[in-house]
Formats: structure tokens, C-alpha cells, sequence
């Protein structure tokens, strides 16, 4: 599954009356990986130096002068990343360091590699599978990677984790989640629930 880290950038801009970078440093937090910034890509979002890139980055906060006619003393930045199924998070943090040039100090501030693929096979998918069957009829589950980290990623060592969902959202409704007034249909969340009974009584 895929995991999640910001990226924070920060970096000194010194010089009379010339915007001369110097010292300039950025911190990595590692649950992400891959920190493809936004001038590394072009316009249609593809990286310039045509090198596959599997991993999701965007910035969450940047900082610098204090107005728009002020040169900055100093300049940081924030990235979120992700790490593709199949790679290391310090794989991620050399392209980064790689992307962003010598001059830039690269440091992870929190994160980790992503958890081990969840078997699609078991007593436990099996479970899984018989609760969907009993709570959704007709709904298959599917494997898919999971962009967002959760604490299951603290259980992997016991045994596998399945990072299951069983709400139906709509479009609105996705578009809601982590947001003000965040909701879902009671009659979703009512079969959500049904799903759990089902599952614990397989267990």
C-alpha cells in the first residue's frame, strides 16, 4: 500500500538587492517518497527529464517574505508525498535530492516505507469475502493500492492488513471526506455496519 509524508523545503535568499539563494534546505518527511515538485514537471504534468515517475507529490505550504515587494531572508516549503507499491522511501528521498540539486539540503522529517501487499487469499480475505457476500450481495471486492496511510500499518508484523472500506460514497460524498460538514448517508452507514457484524462473527 501506498504511504504518505510531507516535504518541508527551506532555504536562505541573501544579497544587495539581488535574489541570491544560499544555504537553502529541504526537508523531507519520510512516509512519502518521490518528491516530484511542480517545476520539475511540464505543463501536462510529465516529468522534464523523461523519467518514469510512479509516485504522487503536492505541495501543502510555502513560506517566504513577509509581502510581495520584500526579498525573503529565507524560504520553506511543505510537499506531501507517496510511495509506490514496490519501492523504498529512501529510493524516494535520493530522487528527490536529485531533482532539487546539490545546494539543497534534504532532510525526512517523519514517514516510512509502504506496508507489505495484503494477499488476496486466506482465512482472512476468505472472512472478508463471506461478509461482503452477506452485507452487499452481488459486490465483489477487488485489490486496489490505498494512497492514505492508516494504523494498519502498525499491525503488518501480526499478520495481513486489509484496508477495507464498506461505505458506498457518491461522488459528493467523496469529495467531502477530511472537509467542513463531512458526512455520508445514514442507509451507507447502517450497511457499513451490518459488514462489521458479519466479519466478527467469521472471526
Amino acid at each position: 500500500m501506498a504511504h504518505g509524508a510531507p516535504t518541508r523545503a527551506a532555504g536562505d535568499v541573501r544579497g544587495p538587492g539581488a535574489a541570491r539563494a544560499r544555504d537553502r534546505r529541504v526537508r523531507v518527511p519520510a512516509s512519502a517518497a518521490h518528491a516530484t515538485a511542480a517545476a520539475a514537471r511540464d505543463a501536462h504534468g510529465q516529468r522534464r527529464d523523461g523519467r518514469d515517475d510512479p509516485h504522487h507529490a503536492h505541495g501543502d505550504a510555502a513560506a517566504g517574505a513577509a509581502a510581495a515587494n520584500v526579498l525573503p531572508e529565507s524560504a520553506s516549503a511543505i510537499v506531501n508525498l507517496r510511495v509506490a507499491i514496490g519501492e523504498r522511501l529512501d529510493d524516494a528521498v535520493d530522487d528527490i535530492r536529485r531533482l532539487v540539486g546539490p545546494d539543497v539540503e534534504v532532510e525526512v522529517l517523519t514517514g516510512g516505507d509502504p506496508a507489505p501487499i495484503s494477499p488476496a487469499s486466506g482465512p482472512g480475505w476468505e472472512a472478508l469475502v463471506a461478509a461482503l457476500a452477506s452485507s452487499h450481495p452481488g459486490v465483489l471486492p477487488a485489490p486496489y493500492g490505498m494512497l492514505g496511510a492508516t494504523d494498519g500499518r502498525h499491525f503488518t508484523g501480526i499478520g495481513p492488513v486489509y484496508r477495507f472500506f464498506p461505505f458506498e460514497l457518491s461522488n459528493a460524498e467523496l469529495g467531502g471526506l477530511h472537509a467542513i460538514d463531512e458526512s455520508i448517508r445514514v442507509s451507507s452507514y447502517l450497511r457499513g455496519l451490518r459488514f462489521y457484524e458479519e466479519l466478527l462473527r467469521r472471526l
